[in-house]
């Protein structure tokens, strides 16, 4: 439910309390319950240069729940004051965010608390400001052009950050250019200068030569009259090609003209050669985000905002209800959204979260702009609609931000929504004076003050929802008592207030001394929670501490750094100026890091075709043993295809599953390999999706061991590439197929040479056809003894994953390890090989077919092999007659095995579907002696065996 107020220096939550608050010890000063540096009670902690240095400029913090911004001030300049002739720079901008949950228990119970955000980074340089365009920090070095695209070429450092143009983008070779102004870079160069960045590449072209080209076996024939050029140029006017014409494929290499691809033809009738637009380039990638990242403001600046729609179907709903939980549940769709609609919506009026498809979402009331008119189908025109404005639904177009250099109270009733993990803001610079002897006056830090703090005593429920139940040893320690306290903490007379806390740590004495010793350990006040006065509540002159430290010190220096510090303390006070809230000057304060209860992280990056539709919390459950907010988060990071199937994991679907405690190498590849499943699964109906969910194994596997369908055919590189990747993708050491089959490969290779011109007559005769024959069986032989080797029943169970929290005992789940699925696929074309498999879940109807074609796989080899490559056409005669038997039987056999191992799924829990899935394969490998051994029978009858065999065989009989 809560979340940490930053992250790692990765982008990924810290895996535990104790791993987040190790960080919060890097600094010395500013600890919770106590201030050393300046002997205050302090109720939050400091985050600062020191212990999270990414939170300056590369990484936000975050907000730790759902809430709203109930006020704010937030400024284009640092504030700036005068120390010894010196001038230090200090932030004065904070958020304040109000946050309401209720008692689990007791649902009508609420407890209201507030975060607050102090010293962020102002809007100026050199931090985000306000722009007129969206602005991008670049990941890596990157390659741009100064003056369009013919341009030179100049090297971008990594961190340049540049701003968006509203100049066309321009094509070129495949590639689309998007023009971008300069705001930043590490040398100083090319600021203010226009680049060229390519941030798109064009996806192959669409084949239409079918449309217009028939197939002969010498030639092909126009389907209709064309037309053609003379050369591949489509701004030159081309010639008509009657209907019949005869044309030769050439070999030059196609020429991309525009958006069209263009081919040579020779014309038999007159020799020339002409060139056919055969394809178009319709879609293309974009690859901006590769190395490119916003650089934005927090979202929660902007108010009123022009956006527009990144989805098509958008759904516009009408107004919200409330549900018996007093939760707000999106209305009913009322009108689908063409992508690039314009919406306007000031997120300080209608705006809140409200609860779609079981997660709460960020919905605002939109008014949609009349030039882009939106219908429903019954002709009614959408004036005002309810839309999901959340960032990956909406792109902005123009905004604009809270009014800068003024403080806002937008009250308790606020409509600035924030959601837990929104960014708020980055460290604001906050100079301190120093007027200790030889030591510099002026020491610059970067520091936000992180405080939670309420206006009423924080119930038991919520204690042990935020920072868990206490420990026996160790309890809470409730202090209320602020009599005769103002806050600081005088060594010669220390206030009951002090002396309790001290007291509380279980470490002796009671001098102002021992209370100073006993407070300094950073983690000295974890367990207390307090009701003190607001550091943020009174002015200087009501700080009855200062003059009295004047007084005793009694120096020049000290006296100007205590003037300094009240002219700093009144321009950064600000409850007296939110009075709407009803907030109180003394207020609650405790820890502010929540407690964390335990989950199971995995050890891995694994990919994982789902074989049930889940709710994301469910899946969370399933994998992490946990609901937490920190796990669907990281589910939702490690997932973004979630967002082409509207947040919904269904069957069939990949999945990642990586450790949310801390960052994985391996995630990259992970994301990269579900990004393309995902995008064949998309090409599936809901009956497709359902079965290929529950015969995903059988599937891939059959499209990695199989011949790949568009290459016309097999080779024996096909074989071994193909039979390697099946193999490495089961987690084995792959070298021994991998070279056995290479070794046949160039076995092969040197017989053809020799054999290519011998007669059919005297081929079996041949010695290099003999060796062939008995090279082949001990190929054969070899091969086999390995597969025994790895697919006993002891082995497929190691295939089970234990470390993924039972994850292979849930139905049919597949499970692959990154690192093996990437070796496997590093020899071949990851997306056409799933476009296979997915067209075989297309053509499959019975789980049967699937058992077929795997135990068919060598026939199907032997057939080619046999007719291809020998072109001997009694060879191949044999060759259909042996196999098609042999493929027969083992449809029969491979079918009966799987439809009951299908049948007996729901009572055994998917484990006879393991049981039979290694009995398939097990039959397509050794079953295959069996039906072979009857193929050769049947081969051998039709035509080796003559009437005199006949009459011998029988003579023998008898």
């Amino acid at each position: 439910m809560f979340l940490y107020p930053f992250n790692q220096k990765n982008g990924s939550p810290y895996p535990s309390q104790k791993a987040f608050e190790s960080v919060l010890q890097k600094e010395s000063v500013g600890h919770f319950g106590f201030n050393a540096s300046n002997l205050c009670w302090h109720g939050g902690v400091h985050v600062s240069h020191n212990n999270a240095p990414w939170l300056k400029d590369e990484s936000p913090l975050q907000a730790i729940a759902d809430g709203v911004v109930v006020a704010c001030r937030i400024s284009d300049t640092y504030q700036h004051s005068r120390f010894e002739g010196q001038t230090l720079d200090y932030s004065s901008d904070f958020c304040l965010i109000q946050h309401t949950v209720a008692n689990p228990k007791q649902s009508e119970e609420t407890f209201t608390f507030y975060a607050l955000y102090m010293h962020l980074a102002p809007l100026c340089s050199p931090h985000r400001e306000v722009s007129e365009h969206p602005r991008y920090r670049l990941r890596t070095s990157q390659s741009a052009k100064i003056l369009e695209v013919t341009g030179e070429s100049v090297s971008l450092d990594k961190g340049t950050i540049i701003e968006a143009t509203n100049e066309e983008i321009v094509k070129q070779n495949g590639y689309a250019f998007k023009p971008f102004t300069v705001i930043r870079t590490s040398s100083g160069q090319w600021v203010e200068k226009t680049v060229w960045l390519a941030v798109e590449k064009d996806g192959p072209p669409s084949d239409i030569r079918r449309r217009f080209l028939g197939d002969a076996e010498q030639y092909q024939a126009l389907l209709h009259d064309n037309k053609a050029w003379i050369e591949p140029d489509l701004w030159q006017p081309p010639r008509s090609l009657k209907r019949g014409s005869r044309v030769k494929a050439l070999s030059l290499e196609p020429v991309r003209s525009g958006d069209y691809l263009m081919h040579a033809y020779k014309l038999l009738d007159s020799e020339e050669t002409v060139w056919f637009v055969t394809g178009k380039y319709e879609s293309s990638s974009s690859f901006f985000d590769t190395y490119a990242d916003s650089y934005q403001l927090p979202n929660w600046l902007l108010t009123k905002v022009i956006a527009r729609t990144r989805t098509e179907g958008l759904c516009g709903r009408s107004d919200p209800k409330n549900n018996t939980q007093g939760e707000l549940e999106a209305g009913a769709v009322a009108f689908h959204l063409p992508k690039d609609t314009l919406l306007r919506f000031d997120k300080t009026q209608d705006c809140s979260l409200q609860k779609l498809n079981g997660k709460m979402r960020l919905m605002a009331r939109c008014q949609l702009d009349p030039t882009t008119p939106v219908k429903n189908s019954s002709g009614q025109l959408a004036r005002e609609v309810w839309v999901c404005v959340e960032d990956e639904f909406i792109e902005v177009v123009q905004a604009d931000t809270v009014a800068l250099n003024s403080l806002h109270c937008f009250g308790t009733r606020s409509s600035l929504v924030i959601s837990g993990g929104d960014a708020i803001g980055y460290l604001g610079r906050y100079d301190v004076a120093n007027a200790e002897e030889n030591k510099p006056p002026v020491t610059v830090r970067h520091q936000v003050h992180f405080e939670l703090f309420s206006n009423e005593k924080p119930p038991q429920f919520f204690i042990d929802m935020y920072l868990g139940e206490a420990d026996k040893e160790n309890p809470y320690f409730v202090l209320s008592d602020i009599s005769g306290c103002d806050g600081f903490l005088d060594l010669d007379e220390p206030s009951p207030f002090f002396q309790q806390l001290s007291a509380h740590t279980g470490k002796q004495g009671t001098s102002g001394f021992d209370i100073l010793r006993n407070l300094m350990d950073w983690n000295s006040e974890k367990t207390v929670i307090a009701q003190h006065e607001s550091e943020w509540a009174v002015k200087s002159s009501e700080k009855a501490f200062l003059p009295k430290l004047v007084e005793k010190v009694n120096k020049p220096r000290f006296t100007a750094l205590i003037e300094h510090e009240k002219e700093r303390i009144d321009n950064m006070i600000w409850l007296p100026e939110v009075s709407k809230l009803g907030l109180s000057n003394n207020v609650w304060n405790w820890w502010p890091i929540h407690y964390v209860e335990s989950t199971d992280d995995v050890n891995d990056v694994y990919l994982v075709i789902m074989d049930e539709d889940i709710s994301i919390e469910d899946f969370a459950q399933q994998t992490y043993h946990s609901k937490d907010k920190t796990v669907i988060d990281h589910i939702l990071r490690t997932n973004p295809h979630l967002k082409r199937s509207f947040h919904q994991i269904v069957a069939g679907m990949p999945m990642v599953v990586s450790p949310y405690t801390y960052s994985h190498s391996g995630e990259a590849d992970a994301l990269s390999f579900a990004d393309k499943l995902m995008t064949e699964f998309l090409t599936l109906n809901d009956e497709q999706k359902a079965w290929y969910g529950k015969n995903s194994a059988l599937v891939n596997h059959t499209a990695l061991m199989l011949p790949p369908s568009e290459s016309g055919g097999i080779g024996w590189n096909d074989v071994v590439v193909g039979s390697t990747a099946a193999i490495a993708s089961y987690q084995i050491i792959h070298d021994s197929f991998n070279n056995r089959l290479e070794q046949f490969a160039q076995f092969m290779d040197e017989a053809n040479k020799e054999l290519q011109y011998v007669d059919k007559a005297n081929l079996k005769s041949h010695p290099k056809y003999k060796a062939y024959r008995q090279e082949l069986k001990l190929l054969e032989q070899d091969l086999k003894g390995l597969f025994k080797q790895y697919w006993k029943p002891s082995y497929l169970k190691e295939l089970q994953v234990p470390s993924i929290n039972e994850l292979f005992n849930i139905g049919n789940r597949q499970l692959y390890r990154t690192a093996d699925f990437a070796e496997s696929f590093s020899a071949i074309n990851t997306a056409k090989v799933f476009k296979d498999a997915m067209k075989t879940s297309r053509m499959l109807g019975l789980a049967g077919d699937t058992a077929f074609l795997l135990g068919a796989r060598n026939n199907i080899m032997n057939m080619w092999d046999s007719c291809d490559t020998n072109t001997l056409t009694e060879d191949c005669e044999k060759a259909f007659i042996k196999n098609g038997t042999s493929l027969v039987v083992n449809y029969q056999v491979g079918t009966s095995i799987m439809t009951y191992a299908v049948s007996l799924a729901p009572s055994s829990m998917g484990l006879s579907l393991v049981i039979g899935i290694g009995g398939t394969m097990l039959w397509g490998y050794y079953g295959g002696e069996l039906t072979d051994s009857i193929g050769d029978v049947v081969e051998y009858m039709v035509f080796d065996l003559t009437i005199e065999d006949v009459k011998n065989k029988i003579k023998e009989f008898l």
